[in-house]
């Protein structure tokens, strides 16, 4: 019997949505108005965020160094549930318990950074069940994810402050119980070879701490907009939104880089809008400038799940490395923006104009850097590399991958048709081609009859023997 999601394509299992939630803790637990309630000091809720900030940072950086002894987090299940645990108890506890008892700056913090461990090992769970699905897989289920956070932390943002505490506190434990599901239904992700160096697509690390940099900066030019916090979700539903409609019509083969070459004149858009930040244009320049962050932070993560999935890498060293650099750019911007606000010269018309130069120079160093890499346009360097030897020779995926190219060019195969008959090759049945392309049975069949026509075949069996 079929089950349901083989029937239904375009349904998206509820357990990959699991993903939404990590977000919204994220994204309320730095909600001024949200978290910690209006009664709390300002100085207890930067307490808290810093310390979330450190924690993060430490525990990635951890646990990239520590990739290979660790191996994937799958295996670590409980010690990850324990975690996500924590970073419950400890959003209440900096919620309700430290406030009432008017414990001091250091104790915030302290709480923030242990509360913190929980949501780096999630990001990094989260990153193996994503590396584990297809691309187009990927790109559905993250948009939707993304949409759903934006959902869910409108609802919690609208509650009564303690059922708002409440609600958010959940969100760890149960994005940990959707991921440890997920990883049920996708196949086990390589583990770590002894004595093998598995390379780091650097220039990619290095756009995305300049992405973050940039993210960061520019919200502090930005003016104390009423509501101001919630851009960051407003923005990330909205970025879930666009990518499913580029998915629809971009429907024969969705492109990544496509991602990229708009997140680029998006962001230099916001950085030359930053002087009008004071006007009306405001609330524009925060939303644009958000957005262009969570898409530009997208386009890295859908490459990074294409470079494991493609060549067999384990995720957790790649997405610990580029999630550390990131979040500590977005650290120093922090402190260096509390250091300049003291100064009271972050409105200084010199400032800006300064910040917006430096700015320009930065997302043009970005460009350069993604256009000069040789491979960008699939996998920013791993294209044609042995893992076990870092030897430009060919595996058996680069091998496969020409062979489809060869066939297709051959018998002029559009591109969704080259899709499926890859995925024929690989064993894989209508059903199953249904649900990783997100199509209906019927356009399956017919791409499936024009496909097996082109190549003069008259079954799918007939398919793998052209790839001996």
């Amino acid at each position: 019997m079929e089950s349901a999601e083989s029937q239904h394509s375009f349904i998206v299992p509820m357990r990959y949505m699991g993903m939404g939630l990590f977000i919204v803790w994220l994204c309320c637990t730095h909600i001024p108005e949200l978290y910690l309630g209006p009664g709390a000091l300002a100085e207890q809720r930067d307490a808290v965020t810093l310390g979330m900030r450190y924690g993060d940072v430490g525990v990635l950086a951890l646990l990239a160094v520590f990739a290979p002894r660790i191996g994937s987090l799958s295996n670590h299940l409980k010690l990850c549930g324990i975690f996500a645990l924590v970073s419950s108890v400890g959003t209440l506890v900096c919620a309700w318990v430290l406030p009432a008892l008017n414990a001091s700056k250091a104790l915030f913090t302290l709480a923030g950074a242990v509360s913190a461990v929980g949501g780096a090992l999630l990001l990094c769970l989260w990153a193996q069940v994503y590396c584990r699905l297809n691309a187009t897989q990927t790109i559905v289920y993250g948009s939707v994810s993304f949409i759903a956070s934006s959902l869910v932390s409108f609802v919690i943002y609208v509650c009564v402050p303690p059922f708002a505490v409440l609600f958010t506190s959940f969100m760890p434990l149960l994005s940990f119980a959707c991921a440890a599901f997920s990883l049920r239904s996708v196949s086990k992700e390589p583990q770590y070879s002894h004595g093998v160096r598995y390379p780091i697509p650097w220039k990619l690390v290095a756009v995305a701490t300049l992405a973050a940099l940039i993210s960061v900066a520019s919200s502090a030019l930005l003016p104390n907009l009423a509501g101001g916090s919630t851009m960051r979700n407003a923005a990330t539903g909205a970025c879930g939104v666009l990518l499913l409609a580029l998915v629809v019509v971009f429907r024969e083969r969705f492109d990544a880089r496509l991602l990229a070459r708009i997140a680029f004149p998006l962001a230099f858009i916001t950085v030359l809008l930053i002087p009008f930040a004071d006007t009306v244009f405001g609330p524009v320049v925060s939303f644009t400038g958000k957005l262009a962050y969570v898409w530009f932070y997208s386009f890295i993560l859908l490459v990074l799940c294409g470079v494991c999935r493609r060549y067999g890498v384990p995720s957790l060293r790649m997405f610990a490395t580029v999630r550390a650099c990131s979040e500590a750019a977005l650290l120093l911007g922090v402190l260096v923006k509390s250091e300049f606000a003291q100064l009271q010269q972050l409105h200084d018309p010199a400032f800006e104009a300064a910040f917006v130069s430096l700015g320009l120079l930065a997302l043009g160093g970005s460009v350069v850097i993604w256009m000069r890499e040789p491979t960008v346009n699939s996998d920013w360097g791993a294209a044609g590399i042995v893992i076990e030897t870092g030897l430009p020779e060919e595996n058996e995926v680069i091998r496969f991958e020409r062979r489809v190219k060869e066939l297709s060019e051959q018998h002029g195969l559009t591109a969704r048709e080259a899709e499926i008959m890859a995925l024929v090759a690989r064993g894989r049945t209508r059903n199953d081609i249904c649900a990783e392309l997100f199509l209906s049975e019927n356009t399956v069949k017919t791409h499936a009859r024009n496909l097996y026509r082109k190549l003069g075949v008259h079954s799918k069996a007939e398919v793998p023997p052209l790839f001996d």
